[in-house]
């Protein structure tokens, strides 16, 4: 349980650095990101004045700085979006890991449950029938009274002990059945519906924290296409700008403005991935999972 509940702990802190580290890299890379905007509004400018007329010498001029100027900030960008998302990914399938083992564990701690509620029909089997048709009983007909509660089966011992030698021995040294019945409830009981109580509480903030990590993958895919959208418009350009037929320039117009687009979509994008409150989940990481 402890082992469990260290691995959330872990997969919490993995979640903050790489939310609160991208946000930082991304806030950086901001200020560039409106100056790209600027380039594109003046490469607008310069496509749109005397747009029946080929490009002079100072407005290809104007678009070529404009172009430079942007490429170095939107491959920065892609690089973070696309390391992010990778990275985002793979703490996604530690998640699923982590919620499968936690599954696996509620299924054989709500069959020793089930087990310890039933144990007053055993413990009526024993006063009647005596210590040995007991687990007889045990080992045979209550067996096969078990298989028949779905998903226990394949937990096996690690749900149903061997009893036999167990009420043997209890019986022998003089302990009664109502002495084993009220220990059983007590303690075998208490104990298994804490653990389940746990379990559950980390299975639900297994699927929290899943569905926060997704929102920010969606964050960083939408980062990564508009920021290669924008690289490609910029390829578009470069190869066209020299050409001063009317119909390419404009082309151009119409490249340029898809750009203007996708570097709004980016601006956007972050100053949202920027306002992920990432407070809860800092606090939390300090806190106890297995309390409750």
């Amino acid at each position: 349980m402890k082992e469990m509940g260290a691995s959330f702990k872990e997969l919490v802190q993995c979640f903050n650095t790489l939310v609160l580290t991208t946000q930082h890299n991304m806030k950086m890379m901001l200020p560039d990101l409106k100056n790209a905007k600027d380039y594109i509004d003046i490469t607008v400018d310069a496509l749109q004045s005397n747009a029946d007329q080929p490009l002079n010498d100072q407005d290809r001029s104007d678009v070529e700085m404009a172009l430079d100027g942007m490429c170095c900030g939107i491959r920065n960008l892609l690089l973070l979006s696309q390391k992010s998302r990778e990275r985002s990914e793979k703490l996604d399938e530690d998640i699923k890991n982590l919620q499968q083992v936690v599954q696996n564990k509620r299924v054989i701690v709500e069959g020793r449950i089930d087990f310890g509620e039933q144990f007053k029909i055993i413990a009526q089997v024993i006063g009647a029938a005596g210590v040995y048709n007991a687990t007889n009983a045990l080992a045979t007909n209550w067996v096969q009274h078990l298989e028949r509660i779905p998903g226990l089966i394949r937990v096996g011992s690690l749900i149903y002990p061997p009893l036999r030698p167990i009420l043997v021995s209890v019986v022998l040294g003089g302990i009664t059945v109502a002495t084993i019945s009220m220990l059983v409830k007590q303690f075998w009981l208490k104990h298994n519906r804490r653990a389940l109580n746990i379990l559950e509480n980390l299975f639900d903030h297994l699927m929290r924290l899943k569905e926060a990590n997704d929102h920010f993958t969606k964050y960083m895919r939408n980062s990564e296409a508009n920021a290669n959208n924008v690289l490609i418009n910029i390829k578009t350009l470069h190869r066209q700008i020299t050409s001063s037929t009317p119909r390419i320039r404009k082309m151009n117009q119409a490249v340029c403005q898809r750009a203007s687009n996708a570097t709004c979509s980016m601006i956007d994008g972050i100053e949202k991935i920027l306002a992920i409150d990432m407070e809860d989940w800092t606090s939390f990481s300090n806190q106890g999972i297995l309390r409750v």
